[in-house]
């Protein structure tokens, strides 16, 4: 198995604590996606060839989230880091990015009639809310410009980006994410099928309100009420805590500031691949790894735009509103 010199000498010397900060999730999360790895067919058809060993689970994963973790490294250096030459560092990120997406259905379960009962408790309990189960919200991730519809994520800074969007649950971990690609999942149905007529999500004032999506009163078109104010602070309470989730991801996987490269598709998968990344990691690991939010520029108020816009029934999504705000008279 072909291991570099720095994964066999220097990585099993570094403590728990330099662990994470080099690959942004602990020995253990690694070594649950290197058992993973090893089962998919795609790692099973490496064979060593014209004298050269097969790269090693470790490599794979460890340079792989180095990858992710270093946003001022090139490939080039990645690849010198763990003795690859740029090619294989290319086949090495797809197989591992391919592996930990079909990890998905283990770290990003959807939520159970049980979890829904648990969220809307503790939501409750956070916001004086009855009968929440998450948040919506999302942010924008600065691309290169895309070989596919380069127009339609062109913004008017002259800057191109993709739209990321999630359902947040109370412990701050993604149920579900979006990413804006065609054929992806549409936000909004998602919303409709997961709650039903009996729950709802909480987001910011650019989603509509819906029946199963309360969002704030417009503070710029009327003056508010102090039942409005109150109902408003209340929600957003909790909504600016999990959106701290995209500023934390960033944090964690800074390939995020900006994705390079032109497959559309490919950027996509490594986003998601960091959301599921993040649900991997332990409640120790994310506090510890809070300590580099401070480096970092606050993150940008989320504006939703979507071109497929589902249909919504806004006025009975207003009634429900009005009717929690009436408790606040």
């Amino acid at each position: 198995m072909h291991f570099s010199h720095y994964i066999r000498n220097v990585v099993p010397k570094y403590s728990d604590e330099e662990f994470l900060r080099q690959f942004r999730i602990g020995r253990k999360a690694v070594q649950m996606i290197c058992n993973h790895l090893e089962t998919t067919s795609a790692y099973k058809k490496l064979r060593g060839h014209g004298g050269y060993e097969a790269i090693s689970p470790q490599t794979h994963v460890l340079s792989f989230l180095w990858f992710l973790g270093h946003d001022k490294t090139s490939y080039r250096d990645v690849a010198t880091q763990f003795n690859l030459s740029v090619s294989c560092l290319h086949s090495v990120i797809c197989r591992v990015a391919d592996a930990i997406l079909s990890m998905k259905h283990i770290l990003m379960i959807p939520l159970s009639e049980a979890r829904k009962t648990a969220s809307d408790i503790a939501f409750s309990k956070k916001c004086n809310f009855s009968g929440v189960i998450g948040c919506v919200g999302g942010t924008q991730i600065k691309i290169d410009k895309p070989r596919e519809n380069p127009e339609r994520y062109l913004l008017t800074t002259g800057h191109y980006s993709i739209q990321l969007q999630a359902i947040i649950d109370e412990n701050l971990r993604f149920v579900d994410v979006f990413v804006e690609y065609p054929d992806e999942p549409e936000l909004l149905e998602t919303v409709k099928r997961i709650c039903g007529n009996r729950y709802c999500l909480l987001g910011n004032a650019s989603y509509p309100c819906m029946n199963q999506l309360l969002v704030p009163y417009p503070v710029d078109e009327v003056l508010l009420t102090q039942a409005q104010k109150t109902y408003n602070d209340h929600l957003q309470t909790v909504t600016s805590q999990c959106n701290q989730i995209f500023a934390h991801l960033k944090t964690r996987f800074r390939r995020l500031h900006h994705l390079k490269g032109r497959h559309l598709s490919r950027m996509v998968d490594l986003i998601k691949v960091c959301c599921i990344l993040h649900n991997l990691a332990s409640v120790a690991e994310l506090k510890q790894l809070e300590g580099d939010m401070n480096q970092l520029p606050p993150e940008p108020i989320f504006t939703y735009i979507s071109e497929t816009r589902a249909h919504v029934d806004i006025v009975h999504g207003q009634q429900k509103r009005d009717k929690i705000c009436a408790k606040y008279q």
